[in-house]
């Protein structure tokens, strides 16, 4: 896609929130695999329509954010809610921490979907809120067993928002950018949940 544009890009890995700060200050200028909230739309450029609402046919794939727990555990039923008195792990600056705060639950921070996996069979937290695709099925088979709860809590769409600064000076890159890489998302099966083609 960016070669097709004629630019080469330069792949950066941080945590979450430091992604977001970067491209709020335009040190980088897009985030691949970001999913959307309110919080991030103020921070960064995600695909709008005309009618400046969010263009749901760019995203990149769509994920179920579920809660997880302790397959041994008894007390969460069809899925009992977490409430103040038994903290959830999130990661800081993802999709679910903002999500678990809303809903007036205990959260306990860990800098990757992984530490708070072990903070959950060490009891150090009850729940883990995070997309169901965090994890493998590996993972969640080794024991202490892990199972993801049902009803999901959220459905998140997934983009590749842009620094506002970049998309203010070449608004036609970045909807190039947009539809190529939501283009090659739809030939990945375990991405094109969405359904929608992108145009």
């Amino acid at each position: 896609t960016f070669a097709a544009l004629g630019c080469e890009p330069e792949w950066v890995r941080a945590p979450v929130r430091r992604l977001a700060q970067e491209l709020a200050r335009d040190d980088l200028q897009f985030i691949v695999g970001f999913a959307h909230s309110a919080e991030r739309e103020a921070l960064m450029r995600f695909p709008q329509g005309s009618d400046g609402a969010l263009d749901t046919r760019l995203n990149l794939g769509v994920a179920e954010v579920v809660l997880f727990a302790l397959a041994s555990r008894e007390d969460h039923g069809d899925r009992a809610e977490p409430g103040a008195e038994h903290p959830v792990g999130v990661v800081p600056g993802a999709v679910e921490e903002p999500l678990a705060r809303a809903r007036g639950w205990s959260v306990e921070l860990a800098p990757t979907h992984d530490a708070n996996l072990a903070k959950l069979r060490a009891g150090r937290v009850h729940w883990v809120l995070a997309p169901r695709l965090a994890f493998g099925v590996a993972d969640l088979q080794r024991e202490p067993r892990v199972q993801a709860l049902k009803p999901p809590v959220q459905r998140a769409l997934y983009f590749a928002p842009a620094s506002r600064w970049l998309f203010s000076q070449h608004p036609e890159f970045v909807q190039a950018v947009w539809l190529g890489l939501c283009e090659r998302s739809r030939q990945q099966p375990e991405l094109a949940q969405a359904g929608e083609p992108c145009r």
